[in-house]
């Protein structure tokens, strides 16, 4: 696959495995653009992956789990020329804790972050991928949503449904 002068949007990609894409990425001859809650970790990420590869960097700070956050992220797709060649949905949340105890926004907040907001973002990159007639979509799981985690449901939940989207998306596109 060549990667050379495409575009990638990667979703919690200021740290951990995000951030290891989108240089992967980048180091392949991507140009990326990365969203993540914190700016100043968004800041320094864009800043190595352009120091690191030389590729175009830039970045959005969002809360995706937020309207307004998710409005961003729009914004900037729309404002593109071109599609979004490679996208990767990696950000996520946990608020651990028992079913029992668990308060009904912790369970909301990490289903609109870990998994509505996938939806979300991948149906807004969809219609240019299709018009180009090319694009991948990586969503990134967890094992834990095939056996499940005690104080996890929340967590465990919307993976499963990640899994879930993915497989119905690739029968769809």
């Amino acid at each position: 696959m060549r990667f050379q002068d495409k575009s990638a949007l990667v979703t919690g990609g200021s740290r951990g495995i995000g951030l290891a894409v989108a240089t992967q990425l980048a180091r392949k001859g991507c140009d990326v653009h990365l969203i993540a809650r914190n700016p100043k970790t968004l800041e320094g990420a864009v800043e190595a992956i352009r120091r690191e590869t030389g590729r175009d960097a830039s970045g959005t700070a969002a809360d995706l789990g937020e309207e307004s956050g998710l409005e961003k992220v729009f914004e900037w797709i729309s404002g593109r020329k071109s599609a979004i060649n490679f996208l990767v949905n990696n950000a996520g949340i946990v608020r651990d804790n028992l079913v029992l105890r668990m308060k009904p926004d912790q369970w909301d907040e990490v289903l609109r972050v870990n998994l509505t907001a996938t939806f979300r973002i991948t149906r807004a990159v969809l219609p240019g991928m299709v018009k180009a007639r090319f694009g991948r979509v990586v969503n990134v799981a967890s094992v834990v949503a095939l056996g499940g985690n005690p104080g996890q449901a929340n967590y465990v939940a919307a993976k499963a449904g990640m899994i879930g989207f993915t497989k119905s998306l690739a029968r769809e596109v």
